[in-house]
């Protein structure tokens, strides 16, 4: 699907295709498209209305790179783990889901590849409110971004791996520690062609 077609894509369609994409092309993604897809996820409804998520655009390869090393460093031994588990669940058989978790190995391992990440974070008033009670209004708008990167024919994925390390993860991504929390990176790019 190519960024032009997204006119002719139903909503309901966007919904019903939208998947996780973790092998995405180091094809370059518009800087219009960025901000489009950044302007989808502000259109989503907030807790009481706060409107406290903020949205980073990273395409500097020296950023990327360095929230992939915290993304590889906070998820490369429990995603092996995972994949070495042979616990049931309900919606995977082992293969599948054993399949599912080399796809995140694999991002872990290329994450620094994409053509941008868009980090989400959540503006907190001080430090003793809980992040992840205002950062929960931060999810609506990470699904609408979602479903835009869709509509363009993008694959995107939010991960959370790298919030284990959610202060450095800040500095990375803004070079300075700001006064919001993190709450997900994600990658966005052209769905990589897997033969």
């Amino acid at each position: 699907m190519s960024q032009g077609s997204s006119a002719t894509m139903d909503l309901f369609e966007i919904m019903s295709t939208c998947r996780a994409m973790r092998r995405l092309s180091t094809e370059p993604v518009a800087e219009e498209t960025l901000r489009r897809l950044v302007e989808a996820a502000s259109y989503a409804p907030s807790g009481r209305n706060l409107q406290r998520a903020r949205w980073i655009i990273v395409r500097s390869a020296d950023q990327k790179a360095a929230i992939a090393a915290l993304n590889r460093r906070a998820s490369h031994e429990p995603v092996r783990r995972f994949i070495a588990s042979t616990e049931d669940v309900a919606h995977h058989d082992q293969d599948r889901r054993r399949r599912m978790w080399e796809s995140v190995l694999w991002q872990t391992e290329h994450m620094h590849e994409a053509p941008a990440l868009i980090v989400a974070c959540c503006i907190l008033d001080h430090a003793d409110q809980d992040p992840y009670r205002y950062g929960s209004s931060v999810w609506p708008g990470i699904q609408n971004l979602l479903l835009a990167a869709r509509s363009y024919g993008l694959g995107a994925v939010p991960t959370t791996f790298a919030l284990e390390f959610r202060d450095e993860l800040a500095r990375t991504a803004t070079g300075k520690l700001q006064k919001f929390k993190l709450r997900e990176p994600f990658w966005e790019g052209k769905e990589r062609q897997i033969n």
